[in-house]
């Protein structure tokens, strides 16, 4: 179109000619209800614009560092970062740790960002079964991270602390009423740990937190085991006293040897000893009397089936003979030509011949036979 420019550069609009076909071009109309929703509308579709154009190239994975499309780029944590990774990288990331059980992990990978990666992606790149494992292992870390949580130790179901600092639960699935601290039954006005182990099982449980992983609880249970195991060598057993090592006697003699360092200690005062001194000369004893008695009713039991045995044997019309266990010098009896006896005191096998120990098993076998250097097993004398 031309333009008539009168002198002075001023356009002269009354010479100008105007095609008004040609100047019926396109023109956007504002539907807009104000300002605000207008603004809305170009950021979402400036928005719409950019996905379509990342989606349409092509772009390097900052895991896997391979050229990958647009469109198999997954957006981990919206909104928390605009970071995005290729879909199997981040498939293979969420399946280690799933599988792993270290939930708190599934994080972006992108260096100093560490947001957590949201669930409707996990959801879509996840399995049915491992994205309920993982919902699982996320409930449980939420229940560690609260203080006043423990678990029934007979159903293992979670339990809120009653109020009131008294560590008592109420387990609302099986009704067992326990003490939080020591998992035991419910015990009103009794100290059930030392103030030492007590401050190490609550410090465990407070550290339960996402900073401490999904072991939260596995070492909470740790830390109540090596309460009660301490517990219960204070009150039933002693320690050694150049280890700390906690021992309970079962039965036998004062005289203890200590499995972590191999010192000689005695129960009853807990000092160390090395010889037999100190039972001799000392108030301690080295058999209590109740061992002694309990020793003497199953010597005395062994005895008496040992007796029955001879005597049936007598009645039967077998020959029997007095001899002495080699190990333990208590008198046994060889039954109707049986070469091969058993001790009543020590169960210790020997042969009756040669007053030597023959264990039961290949050493029996090898022991008795014909040949030469052999016993007979059965024998008149």
């Amino acid at each position: 179109m031309d333009e008539c420019l009168a002198p002075g550069g001023v356009v002269d609009l009354t010479d100008v000619t105007v095609d008004k076909t040609a100047r019926c071009l396109g023109r956007g109309v504002c539907t807009s209800h104000d300002a605000q929703d207008a603004l809305f509308r170009v950021l979402r579709h400036d928005a719409v614009e950019k996905e379509r154009r990342f989606a349409d190239g092509t772009h390097r994975c900052g895991v896997c560092f391979d050229e990958v499309l647009g469109s198999r780029f997954i957006r981990l944590c919206k909104p928390r970062c605009d970071h995005r990774f290729c879909e199997s990288c981040v498939t293979a990331q969420a399946t280690i740790h799933v599988v792993d059980g270290t939930v708190g992990s599934i994080v972006c990978p992108e260096p100093g960002c560490g947001a957590p990666v949201d669930p409707e992606v996990l959801r879509r790149l996840l399995p049915a079964e491992r994205f309920e494992r993982w919902e699982k292992l996320t409930l449980e870390r939420s229940l560690d991270a609260m203080s006043d949580l423990v678990y029934c130790p007979r159903c293992e179901a979670p339990v809120i602390e009653d109020e009131g600092g008294d560590h008592c639960g109420r387990c609302a699935s099986c009704m067992f009423t326990f003490c939080s601290l020591c998992r035991e039954s419910w015990h009103p006005g009794t100290v059930c740990l030392t103030p030492e182990r007590r401050l190490l099982v609550l410090e465990s449980r407070n550290r339960g937190d996402a900073k401490m992983g999904d072991d939260a609880r596995r070492r909470h249970r740790e830390q109540v085991a090596d309460a009660m195991a301490q517990r219960y060598i204070d009150r039933e057993g002693k320690q050694c006293p150049r280890c700390n090592t906690g021992v309970v006697k079962s039965e036998g003699c004062n005289k203890m040897t200590c499995g972590g360092c191999g010192c000689f200690f005695c129960y009853k005062c807990g000092k160390e000893c090395f010889g037999y001194e100190h039972f001799r000369e000392g108030e301690c004893s080295l058999f209590d009397l109740d061992a002694i008695a309990a020793w003497e009713r199953e010597m005395n039991a062994a005895f008496v089936v040992q007796e029955n045995r001879n005597r049936d044997a007598h009645v039967r019309g077998g020959e029997v003979r007095q001899t002495r266990c080699p190990k333990c010098r208590q008198p046994n009896w060889k039954l109707e030509g049986n070469n091969h006896v058993r001790c009543w005191s020590c169960n210790q096998h020997f042969c009756c011949a040669c007053m030597k120990v023959v264990r039961r098993g290949q050493e029996t076998r090898d022991h008795y036979g014909t040949g030469p250097g052999k016993c007979r097993q059965h024998s008149a004398d």
